[in-house]
């Protein structure tokens, strides 16, 4: 898992979702939340993340990188 941590951080915990394994993913998007939002944000749309959606930490993770809870393009009709 070591050479996995140079990775993107966004990647990193979509691996993990993909592993079935989002409790570890949770963190990681949390520190990426407490850096601030950056380029990385993009990847948190992605579908690896979607167990995660309804999950409250999730929801102040997007609050906190000030991201609306679903993306505009999904939202408008």
């Amino acid at each position: 898992w070591l050479k996995f941590r140079s990775l993107n951080p966004m990647a990193y915990a979509s691996w993990f979702c993909m592993l079935d394994d989002c409790r570890a993913a949770l963190p990681i998007i949390e520190q990426v939340a407490a850096r601030g939002a950056d380029s990385n944000t993009q990847g948190i749309w992605t579908s690896a993340f979607d167990p995660l959606r309804d999950d409250p930490r999730f929801k102040a993770v997007l609050k906190k990188m000030g991201l609306p809870y679903i993306p505009a393009k999904v939202a408008a009709p």
